[in-house]
Parts: C-alpha cells; sequence; structure tokens
C-alpha cells in the first residue's frame, strides 16, 4: 500500500514478505483447509479478519504521513476514536455482538440527572 501511494517499486524480499503474510492470513481464515476456497465457504468472521489485513497498512502509511504534524498522543487518540467508530459500526451487522447495548446493560451507578424546568 506505502508502494502505491507514494508510486515507487517494492524490493523482491518485499514481494516474498508480503506472500508469506498474506498465506499466512488466508491459512488462519481457511483453519488449514485450503480446499474451502474452492467452495468459497469464507464467513463474515473471516472477510472481517481480511478486512483488518488491508486496515493495518492504511494504519502504518497514514502513522507515517501524519508523523511531522501530529503528536503521538494526539495520533493515539485520533486512531482510538476512529477504531472504536468503526467497531461499533461494524459490530451492528453482526447479529452476536452488540457491545454498545450491552454497555447500556451493565449496573454501572449512573448518576441522576436533573431536569430543569
Amino acid at each position: 500500500m506505502a508502494a502505491l501511494l507514494s508510486r515507487t517499486l517494492i524490493a523482491q524480499i518485499q514481494l516474498l514478505q508480503l506472500a508469506v503474510a498474506f498465506g499466512g492470513v488466508l491459512l488462519v481464515v481457511v483453519n488449514g483447509d485450503l480446499r474451502s476456497l474452492l467452495n468459497l465457504q469464507l464467513n463474515q468472521d473471516n472477510l472481517t479478519i481480511m478486512l483488518g489485513m488491508l486496515a493495518w497498512p492504511g494504519y502504518t502509511v497514514c502513522r507515517s504521513k501524519v508523523s511531522g504534524w501530529l503528536p503521538q498522543p494526539g495520533f493515539s487518540l485520533l486512531t482510538t476514536a476512529v477504531g472504536l467508530v468503526g467497531l461499533s459500526v461494524a459490530s451492528m451487522f453482526q447479529a452476536e455482538v452488540h457491545p454498545v447495548q450491552e454497555l447500556m446493560a451493565l449496573p454501572w451507578p449512573i448518576p441522576k440527572v436533573i431536569e430543569v424546568s
């Protein structure tokens, strides 16, 4: 991704590293059964893993681009906020996980709201 954005060629060793990394993720996604690729039996969780595999280089490239004008604490806060929003939106489409609803259902000592009339 960095090579595409900066319009540079990558070295052969980097291509090998990319292939090994992609192969590792692919093995995790198919649970070690490469025959499942012939049937394309990938579930939503597997697609989420692959999306994460693509998001990590985006984060790395973004970090290198903004390191000159945004200090580390600000960048950490920004990426945490973006991750929280992204995961919250993604969780709305997965039936098994609803973190916002689960957080709201916790028995917290919620302070009373004072209504102004």
